[in-house]
């Protein structure tokens, strides 16, 4: 039993590394804005200290990419037209390993975005944050911990449902959940 367990780990973490890990360039369209209009929200990241565009993070081997993201962090910048960007500064980090549009999950009229940084460590313990413009601002509306291989096996990560709450599936002790979340706005 402890083998297959290490087996399925193991074939769930090369899917992740195969799965278009280090999302630089992506972007993702969606109502950002109240205004009932399809915008374009693009992700670049930018090395700190020189500003020149990442386009790719994979280098030899791992151990040479984590020291780099952390002698070479990077800024990574969320834009669009007509927006204020979404900068996280002097992140030691390999972008995002996920970006997607939520929908409107607090029922404002706007869909919020959720992402979550590729980090330079041998865990798959990361943080999935969720963001909502406001105001002409990017404001956090939530964070909460997440196992990154998890985020590729189900589509529906976070969602509204239908009695109106917001979800998240989560997987605990061996099996899928879903919890109740608050967005903080």
């Amino acid at each position: 039993m402890k083998l297959q367990r290490a087996i399925l780990i193991l074939v769930l973490f090369c899917c992740c590394l195969l799965h278009g890990q280090h999302l630089t360039g992506a972007y993702i369209t969606g109502n950002f804005e109240v205004n009932n209009r399809l915008d374009t929200l693009q992700v670049y990241c930018t090395n700190s200290k020189t500003g020149v565009v990442i386009k790719n993070f994979v280098q030899e081997d791992y151990d040479t990419m984590v020291k780099n993201a952390f002698e070479n962090p990077v800024d990574i910048v969320i834009k669009a037209p007509n927006y204020t960007s979404l900068i996280f500064k002097n992140k030691p980090c390999f972008g995002l390993v996920y970006f997607k549009n939520l929908g409107d999950l607090n029922g404002n009229g706007t869909d919020e975005v959720g992402l979550v940084f590729s980090l330079p460590d041998f865990s798959n313990l990361n943080t999935f944050h969720v963001y909502t413009y406001q105001n002409n601002n990017w404001v956090k509306a939530y964070r909460f911990p997440v196992n990154e291989l998890y985020l590729y096996a189900n589509e529906s990560f976070i969602f509204k449902s239908d009695d109106g709450k917001i979800r998240a599936n989560v997987y605990l002790s061996g099996e899928w959940r879903q919890e109740v979340i608050t967005l903080h706005l």
